[in-house]
């Protein structure tokens, strides 16, 4: 299907919008320590695609939703992802010396304050997250939407498969194993961003469930998108060295399957997304056609 002319825009737009809600809400801070903050803005400032947040606005907007306490919402899934890739950059992670086109923050900053700088992301997250009844949403929706939150960023969550990624270097893994990695390191976050904007809209629990559906194909295929482009993009490209699954020995559906396996599992994987869209059309009334151009914008990206 082609692609609607107007998404770049639209997407665009969101990003902006987003970058100036980041913007304004740190320079409400008060702060202890400049280097500690520098750090952290450092980070977070560097750019990047901002697609949990721009999920979150598309989502709530699809569902007639549109106030602060989405956005504030989207911004703290932001501060958390931001501080995952501080902390999986670090020499004892991932040792990366580029993220978003720009020297890594403990390249900049030093390893202790990136360390920190990642810490107080983390934290700042949950304050943000759990602000957000001051901003329109009903306490018992903020509430459910934390533990949503908390999952997704733990040990049943991101950490939880960034260690079974880590873990798993240089092993022979099977399919089920990397999906597993991959479910819980990228998409477990994004799974959350649709089923957070779920709950905080006031959708009933079936439409709950099938946001979280929803959120977990498009997490799933944003990661083995990114297994393919780190095999053919390059750092102007990508923003981040390439290359660097493969010198890691690390497991991936391209090392798995070859280049073509991985973009088949990558097709099958955008059109189980773009089913359950059509599903929740028919039981939700959900028209926001962006959703499908998001899609698709996920398995075709560049960077």
């Amino acid at each position: 299907m082609t692609q609607n002319p107007f998404f770049p825009n639209y997407l665009q737009e969101r990003r902006e919008f987003i970058d100036k809600a980041l913007e304004s809400y740190f320079s409400e801070i008060k702060y202890p320590s400049d280097e500690l903050f520098n750090a952290m803005k450092y980070s977070l400032s560097a750019g990047g695609k901002r697609i949990r947040p721009v999920f979150m606005l598309m989502i709530c907007e699809s569902l007639g939703v549109r106030n602060e306490g989405c956005l504030k919402a989207g911004c703290a899934f932001e501060l958390l992802h931001t501080y995952s890739l501080i902390h999986d950059d670090l020499p004892s992670m991932d040792n990366d010396d580029f993220r978003r086109g720009k020297p890594t923050c403990h390249k900049v900053y030093g390893e202790a304050m990136a360390i920190l700088a990642g810490d107080a992301l983390q934290a700042m997250a949950f304050e943000w997250m759990s602000g957000i009844g001051k901003l329109g949403i009903e306490t018992e929706r903020v509430l459910r939407a934390l533990s949503v939150f908390s999952k997704s960023a733990g040990l049943c969550g991101m950490a939880g498969g960034q260690a079974l990624d880590l873990v798993n270097e240089g092993k022979v893994t099977g399919l089920d194993t990397l999906r597993n990695i991959h479910l819980l390191k990228t998409g477990a976050l994004i799974s959350a961003c649709s089923e957070t904007s779920a709950i905080i809209s006031g959708c009933p629990e079936e439409q709950i469930v099938k946001f979280r559906e929803f959120g977990e194909k498009i997490g799933l295929l944003f990661q083995v998108i990114d297994d393919i482009l780190d095999n053919k993009g390059t750092l102007e490209e990508l923003g981040k060295t390439p290359g660097k699954d493969a010198a890691a020995k690390k497991v991936t559906y391209v090392s798995l399957l070859g280049m073509d396996g991985a973009q088949k599992i990558a097709a099958e994987t955008e059109k189980e997304a773009l089913n359950i869209l059509t599903e929740m059309h028919g039981l939700t009334g959900v028209e926001n056609a962006y959703l499908s151009d998001f899609t698709r914008y996920i398995a075709n990206r560049v960077n």
